[in-house]
């Protein structure tokens, strides 16, 4: 592994930086200290912001939905102003809708901003995208996509928290939901993270000042933490480098589909493994999701895409959950299958190739007539607030 970058003198070694990210306050979320530090050695640092955050609306009384956009990019300002980041470039795109934009037309942006800015290293979300968010899971597919198709290929970070440092977000999550679209984000221990720079307090007092200047953003944030633990929570940044040479190459087409089985089995149990990559199935009645009656949403194990609404769950007596619908067209994709010497239809994550189960044509006849019978340990149960 790399020699681990943990101080400013380190973070020379990054050379010009280019930060690629959804919305404005991601580049603070994640890296403020990083960026911060780079700009004070005199590289160069451009923020790329692929949406204005137009759609996250935390209090409309203070901050209407109809300026909401053009307040977060105020915010922005002053936030890199305060990071001493001077460069910073709007991709255009709207809040909530990355994951729809063609890839191929995103890809190619990124990759003129490769050659614009000629950048060592980038730093953007994982595949997961940190929380879980679609928009933040498409800049990372872009970015990765756009670095691996530039010679001479940049350095490419990836964001991750550690164990240690996810406890002190639990308090912030449970009450923020930070973390909507998974139960936590990727996490590494920081001896196996290739950046682990734990602030220090003059530059930790600059991320605290760049979240306070957002406030439509981080308001809520903000009043949750104290000062402490806030100092808890962000005063560390972590990230591990993507290496093409051992991790499996992306293209053109790439979705999670193309990670590589390493990765998979770094983020799966056994269980979950078996079942989700080898196409297993669980023994009946013994999914901790058979008996579930809670509302809510059931979301992929594997990469947190909302794949069925507690809504179409219906008792089917087969020993598995089972659902007469998906949460939404596209969701799934569906396979044949003559595996085990039968004819039946298998059903996978659209995101990730994920195996869930297999639908068969007996469901309720008064809905879609279709039973969507589905392994609990492929499924991941958000419940409704």
């Amino acid at each position: 592994m790399p020699k681990t970058i943990t101080t400013a003198q380190d973070i020379a070694t990054l050379g010009t930086i280019l930060g690629v990210w959804a919305h404005p306050d991601d580049e603070s979320f994640v890296a403020a200290g990083i960026l911060a530090t780079a700009a004070r050695n005199g590289q160069t640092v451009v923020c790329a912001t692929a949406t204005e955050g137009e759609a996250g609306i935390q209090d409309i009384t203070k901050w209407p939905a109809e300026t909401l956009g053009a307040t977060r990019v105020a915010e922005l300002r002053a936030a890199l102003a305060v990071l001493g980041v001077e460069q910073h470039v709007w991709l255009g795109y709207p809040d909530g809708g990355c994951a729809e934009i063609s890839q191929a037309k995103a890809v190619a942006g990124i990759r003129s901003l490769l050659r614009r800015f000629q950048p060592d290293t980038v730093i953007t979300f994982g595949p997961d995208g940190l929380t879980g968010h679609p928009d933040h899971c498409a800049v990372s597919r872009w970015a990765t996509l756009a670095a691996g198709s530039v010679r001479p290929r940049p350095r490419l970070f990836y964001a991750v928290h550690t164990p240690e440092q996810h406890e002190h977000f639990k308090p912030a999550d449970a009450r923020l939901n930070i973390f909507f679209n998974i139960d936590q984000p990727p996490l590494r221990a920081a001896e196996n993270c290739v950046i682990a720079y734990e602030l220090p307090r003059d530059i930790m007092a600059l991320k605290h000042q760049a979240f306070k200047v957002m406030p439509s953003q981080t308001q809520k944030l903000l009043r949750v933490l104290t000062p402490r633990a806030f100092y808890r929570a962000f005063g560390a940044e972590y990230f591990v480098e993507y290496n093409p040479q051992e991790d499996e190459p992306m293209t053109d087409s790439d979705t999670m589909k193309h990670q590589p089985e390493s990765y998979w089995k770094g983020k799966l149990t056994p269980e979950q493994y078996h079942i989700m990559r080898e196409k297993g199935t669980e023994v009946p009645w013994t999914g901790i999701y058979v008996d579930n009656h809670a509302s809510g949403m059931y979301r992929c194990a594997a990469c947190g895409q909302e794949l069925f609404s507690s809504e179409t769950k219906f008792d089917s007596g087969s020993g598995w959950p089972s659902f007469y619908d998906v949460a939404a067209t596209g969701r799934v994709e569906l396979h044949e299958d003559s595996s085990a010497g039968l004819q039946r239809t298998e059903v996978t994550c659209a995101n990730c190739g994920a195996h869930l189960g297999h639908v068969f044509p007996d469901g309720p006849a008064d809905k879609t007539g279709q039973r969507y019978c589905i392994n609990s340990a492929a499924l991941d149960f958000k419940a409704a607030k």
